[in-house]
């Protein structure tokens, strides 16, 4: 039987359900009539007279199904009705208008704003428009860039534009780079995209034509070219990198090439790598420690044991260390004899000490019954008091029982109290009731806990609580 209360409930879900349909319908509705104005927005437009050609010989409007294909760009360029953009869905929206009507495409992206909300989507469409009509792609840009009143703010948009149009027509793109009104601080940047597409498809001629430019752009150029020719020749792309005067661009360029190629190919990617003089070698590896595209980064996944190989004829420094941190806490995770002998052979002092602690936090990390065994082997005192801390705080992200383990095959009493200290923050994290429960049971201890350590304990258990 129902209550009188429960009948009050389903009421007010029914009118909840249906407040919901109608909000939900009026939205749909609220975004067809944006669509619809929208379009009848743009038609009504007064025409560029750069573009006036190409609207007469496509026709701006040729048929409903076009207008269609803008309305669908429109809704999902709104979202579902809770500000959630499908990107995917809408560059696939834009690729098919583009198709029907490259000039209405790309104008949904003229306006600074639109680009900066749905550039992703602008990739499709300029490749459909560069192979369709070149001209009609410089001449809305053209058009574009009167709407940047910051024109370095343009520069995306350059950048995308003449990167697939120089690879349909590279004399026109090349040609429209030097008409465009591009600031200084961003030329690098454009004309590196720019030669990245004639890269891929005749690196050849990017080579000719960076020549031709100005010093203080070529190296970009060719930098560029060699991104470009990555793909389709790796070998062409590390000639076109060597080839660059500045040091810092070359670097960079020939960092980018050998993490591309050792992700392919490490075999011949090794091969080349090991024609280089030492020096650019480090310099590659140091350079790019930090961005997660680099050579260090891919070479440590694809071949770890190179990367330490190379580490062993660098000697370590304060400059290089990042480069040593790094390595060392990545190869560990896979060759984890090799790189424990490859920090043995490096000069004792301070650096090596830490090397070993990164070398085992990280192993303990990735495989904590692995770094425990090899633990166990280590003899070194100074090391084990230096690892210690590292492999507990990781055991101790397992549990309280593993952690408990642990504590057993440890020789001494001091390493197992050292190793609790480390663990015990990181066992309340995984496991709060058993590190409560130890604090308060001291039949279950099995490292007695003095009146400071049990007080620090509650502590950590209390924040970990509230």
């Amino acid at each position: 039987m129902i209550t009188s209360r429960a009948l009050v409930l389903i009421s007010i879900i029914f009118f909840a359900i249906g407040c919901r349909e109608r909000d939900t319908s009026s939205e749909n509705r609220k975004r067809d009539e944006h669509a619809n104005s929208t379009a009848t927005e743009i038609q009504n437009t007064e025409t560029n007279k750069l573009l006036l050609p190409h609207r007469k010989k496509m026709g701006y409007y040729d048929s409903d199904s076009t207008r269609d294909l803008l309305a669908n760009c429109e809704r999902l360029k709104l979202g579902d009705g809770s500000g959630v953009v499908s990107f995917s869905g809408l560059k696939e929206a834009y690729n098919k208008l583009a198709i029907a009507n490259p000039l209405l495409a790309l104008e949904q992206f003229s306006d600074p704003k639109a680009f900066f909300a749905i550039g992703p989507a602008l990739y499709g469409v300029v490749e459909i428009a560069a192979s369709k009509d070149p001209e009609l792609l410089i001449n809305w840009l053209n058009q574009c860039l009167t709407n940047y009143e910051d024109k370095g703010q343009a520069a995306p948009l350059i950048s995308i534009t003449l990167n697939q149009l120089a690879g349909v027509d590279p004399d026109k793109a090349l040609a429209a780079f030097k008409n465009l009104n591009i600031p200084d601080n961003t030329k690098g940047a454009v004309i590196s995209a720019l030669f990245r597409g004639m890269g891929a498809t005749d690196p050849l001629l990017a080579i000719k034509m960076a020549s031709s430019l100005d010093p203080s752009l070529s190296s970009s150029a060719l930098s560029g070219a060699a991104n470009g020719a990555i793909k389709g020749d790796p070998k062409m792309a590390t000639a076109i990198a060597s080839e660059i005067s500045d040091p810092e661009i070359r670097q960079r360029a020939l960092d980018g090439v050998f993490a591309e190629w050792f992700k392919t190919d490490a075999h011949l990617a090794k091969a080349e790598l090991m024609k280089m003089d030492q020096k650019t070698i480090e310099d590659m590896l140091v350079g790019g420690v930090l961005d997660a595209r680099s050579l260090v980064y891919s070479i440590s996944r694809s071949d770890p044991l190179t990367l330490l190989s190379l580490l062993d004829e660098i000697y370590p420094t304060s400059v290089n260390r990042a480069l040593f941190e790094k390595s060392i806490s990545e190869t560990v995770k896979s060759r984890p004899e090799q790189t424990f002998s490859t920090i043995a052979r490096l000069p004792e002092g301070e650096m090596k000490l830490s090397l070993y602690k990164e070398a085992y936090g990280a192993l303990a990390k990735e495989n904590s019954e692995r770094a425990l065994t090899m633990f166990s082997l280590e003899k070194n005192p100074t090391i084990r008091a230096a690892a210690l801390p590292q492999i507990a705080s990781s055991i101790g992200a397992i549990g309280m029982d593993s952690t408990l383990r642990f504590l057993d095959q440890l020789p001494s009493d001091e390493e197992k109290s050292t190793a609790f200290s480390s663990a015990f923050n990181a066992i309340v994290h995984s496991d709060l009731e058993s590190a409560a429960n130890y604090l308060v049971d001291s039949e279950i201890q099995a490292i007695k806990l003095s009146p400071e350590e049990r007080e620090r304990g509650y502590k950590v258990v209390a924040f970990r609580i509230a």
